[in-house]
């Protein structure tokens, strides 16, 4: 059409139009492809080709920065001030000089860290992250010294078959990673709980993510950070903070950002997928290592399937919150920057997990639950993480004394929900069904997880997966009082047993245990209650009242001759049924 139109604009101050250029590799100068290329503060992007090039249309008022970044590269911002410098660009990255990492060299304290990012070191502090070092409960399971009754049941240093070939076990490795770094071979989980070093109450610290280079995803099923699947980067001399942020433009001498993808997800997979291993050789890969915590690889599952409409771990447990500045130097758009409290089985997070659907009838002999609980909120099996945790679907029909109703047909709850008093909590035998992931050496099953070499069987609803059955339960001789129907999802952060064993009565990190709190005895996700009163379609008088008159009516219907007799309501179980409502 004999028309040009113009790559680049300027109006009003702004810049519009193509930004093009070339990313190289410092070192090489080779193409670097797949690098993000965004200007800073900006949602647009876009990524370098297979040669390096790159053409990224967005608007912005001049002077601007534009940000490139690429793992495992040093993050580095172009200051444009004018439109020529926004055409065929030489952007060259420098790459983190893995190669130099030094195998001791000293992490930052997150107190370093809080001088810059003040705001998210205080969510960090007390969150289940920075707590995981110090977790009783942790330590009763390892050697018995977390709360007082914690040498009672199973515990690893006095118990485990492995405790002689791996006396420490790798519970470090992930609850204490920092400590577990200074003595690979004899850390253990530290000397003392109660007297901790600074690492050991550290927990999960900052630089444990943010020195994180890569993750092996071939490789996950190492616990934590064991050096055959995690890659730290230890350089002293240059400090390198790998994050998720594209366009972050601060590169003082503190520290220099570089981009890794792998927080998203797959860093996750460090400490929440692994192996037991069976023959103590090292190897968490090998044939006869039994999966146990499977969270990542349940989510990976989740998230291939759900083809662009899945979330990843950080989007659920650390969402965005309003602030625009990550950093003390740097602001983003309000929006971007995410939390660090990174809750798990909070409230919140349980509440949203499943979902409970209940259809009730009734006849004059059955009261019949068709029930169907599906896991709607998590990107992973519901329950997961580590083997004790478990859920409970509890189904009660009960009369107006209390008494629970018959089971005629449906599922009923095994032993992992306690075996005793259902008022006190124990409910194996009642209506239901548990969830769990039932750990086994072939002869004793919920076994915990170091103990066992297969597993007997798992129950728990996977992401998207639904639970249908239906309970039929006989309508109780004892109508007078009504019935009451009761439905509920229960989570429980340990197998009944090994809680009583323990004697625990606070989480791990302190907090109140749902567990042993009445009436529920566990955190009720959701519930289903009715109080109904199936005497009042037996009450022929229609005074509101089941007596002597009605059953005299009754009887009178079911021995006079048609058309006065034999109707809807006559017969011996019209009979028995009103007789029940009697007071």
């Amino acid at each position: 059409m004999g028309l040009r139109i113009l790559a680049v604009l300027i109006v009003g101050g702004a810049l519009w139009g193509q930004i093009t250029g070339v990313v190289r590799d410092a070192n090489t100068l080779q193409a670097v492809p797949d690098a993000i290329i965004v200007i800073k503060g900006h949602s647009m992007q876009t990524t370098s080709a297979s040669d390096g090039s790159f053409s990224l249309n967005d608007t912005a008022s001049l002077p601007f920065y534009l940000v490139v970044a690429k793992h495992p590269y040093f993050t580095e911002p172009v200051f444009i001030s004018t439109v020529s410098q926004s055409q065929n660009m030489m952007i060259d990255l420098t790459p983190v000089p893995l190669e130099t990492s030094m195998p001791n060299g000293a992490l930052n304290t997150p107190e370093d860290c809080e001088t810059c990012h003040p705001d998210t070191y205080t969510e960090w502090l007390g969150s289940p992250m920075q707590k995981t070092g110090l977790n009783r409960w942790v330590w009763d399971v390892w050697d018995g010294t977390g709360t007082a009754g914690g040498m009672n049941g199973f515990v690893y240093k006095r118990d485990s078959i492995h405790r002689f070939a791996n006396p420490n076990s790798d519970c470090s490795a992930c609850h204490s990673p920092v400590h577990w770094l200074t003595d690979i071979e004899t850390a253990g989980m530290g000397d003392d709980v109660n007297n901790p070093t600074a690492d050991m109450s550290r927990g999960v610290q900052c630089e444990v993510c943010h020195r994180a280079a890569f993750v092996d995803p071939a490789k996950s099923n190492f616990p934590g950070v064991t050096p055959e699947s995690f890659s730290f980067f230890r350089n002293i001399d240059v400090y390198a903070e790998f994050g998720l942020r594209p366009d972050v433009t601060y590169s003082g001498g503190i520290m220099r950002a570089a981009y890794n993808p792998q927080l998203s997800a797959e860093l996750c997979a460090a400490c929440h997928e692994d192996n037991t291993d069976h023959d103590d050789d090292g190897d968490f890969e090998d044939a006869g290592s039994v999966p146990h915590e499977t969270t990542f690889s349940e989510w990976k599952t989740y998230f291939l399937a759900a083809a662009g409409s899945g979330k990843t771990c950080i989007e659920c447990h650390m969402p965005l919150t309003e602030r625009d500045a990550f950093c003390v130097f740097e602001k983003g758009r309000s929006g971007t920057v995410r939390t660090h409290h990174i809750r798990g089985t909070s409230p919140a997070f349980l509440d949203s997990a499943v979902n409970l659907d209940v259809n009730a009838s009734e006849s004059l002999s059955e009261y019949v639950l068709d029930i169907d609980l599906t896991n709607i909120g998590a990107g992973h099996s519901v329950p997961s993480g580590v083997v004790i945790r478990n859920m409970l679907l509890l189904v009660r029909v009960r009369d107006g004394l209390g008494q629970d109703a018959t089971l005629l047909a449906g599922d009923t709850l095994d032993p992992v929900a306690g075996v005793g008093d259902p008022n006190q909590g124990y409910y194996a035998g009642l209506a239901g069904k548990a969830f769990y992931l039932n750990m086994s050496d072939g002869a004793t099953e919920r076994l915990f997880y170091t103990e066992a070499n297969q597993l007997a069987f798992d129950s728990r609803l996977k992401a998207g997966e639904s639970y249908q059955n239906q309970f039929r339960f006989q309508m109780p001789s004892q109508l007078a009082g009504g019935l009451q129907v009761d439905v509920k999802v229960l989570y429980r952060r340990s197998f009944r047993e090994l809680l009583d064993q323990k004697g625990w009565t606070m989480t791990g990190h302190g907090e109140p245990l749902a567990d042993i709190a009445a009436p529920d005895y566990g955190h009720v996700m959701a519930e289903y209650t009715q109080s109904l009163n199936p005497c009042a379609d037996r009450d022929l008088d229609n005074n509101s009242l089941v007596n002597g008159l009605d059953l005299a009516i009754l009887v009178d219907q079911w021995l006079s001759p048609p058309p006065f007799g034999g109707g809807a309501k006559t017969g011996m179980m019209h009979l028995a049924a009103l007789v029940n409502c009697l007071p």
